[in-house]
């Protein structure tokens, strides 16, 4: 065989292996990575937040907010890098967030863990990242943007903004983390 020959060859035989590993595909598997962040409109310390879907194959957080300041609408966190969110969204789609808030910072009371599970909101297919904000009252809105901008605080009236509760399990003493 000529050296044309083989090129043509190995191309043909590189197409086919790629077309046969893609065909079987389905986004529904698909994932675009996105930082996780953490917004703190509140006047508690966020000691810590985790994020799990309800199946549990998806974990993600961030830690370290300190209580909004006077004048200032908020407080940011880094997060862990990277959650996989889901190229498509599904509607039922659903997550389970809970954090560590200490309200009472005097050295000696320890901090509560709530938790609130919320359906995530649509995005579209390209995905820029992911933020839990923290409000008042013990609630909270998960939010994916679908294009760059900086999030704003979510409106009262949202639709997503759930309300967290005590998580007896993670108060526990004999479960504190």
């Amino acid at each position: 065989m000529k050296m044309t020959q083989w090129k043509s060859l190995l191309v043909g035989l590189a197409a086919a292996v790629l077309l046969a590993a893609t065909s079987g595909c389905t986004d529904a598997n698909e994932s675009n990575p996105a930082d996780v962040k953490g917004f703190n409109y509140t006047d508690y310390y966020v000691d810590r937040f985790d994020i799990e879907n309800e199946g549990q194959d998806l974990s993600a957080g961030g830690a370290n907010m300190l209580p909004r300041r006077t004048g200032e609408e908020r407080t940011e966190s880094g997060g862990m890098c990277c959650i996989g969110i889901p190229r498509n969204w599904r509607p039922g789609m659903k997550l389970v967030v809970s954090w560590k808030v200490d309200k009472v910072q005097d050295g000696k009371t320890p901090g509560q863990w709530y938790t609130a599970t919320t359906d995530v909101p649509p995005y579209g297919p390209h995905t820029y990242g992911f933020w839990v904000h923290f409000l008042p009252g013990d609630r909270i809105r998960v939010q994916i943007l679908d294009k760059q901008e900086v999030p704003k605080k979510p409106d009262e009236h949202d639709p997503y903004i759930v309300q967290g509760v005590l998580d007896p399990q993670r108060n526990h003493p004999e479960t504190e983390q």
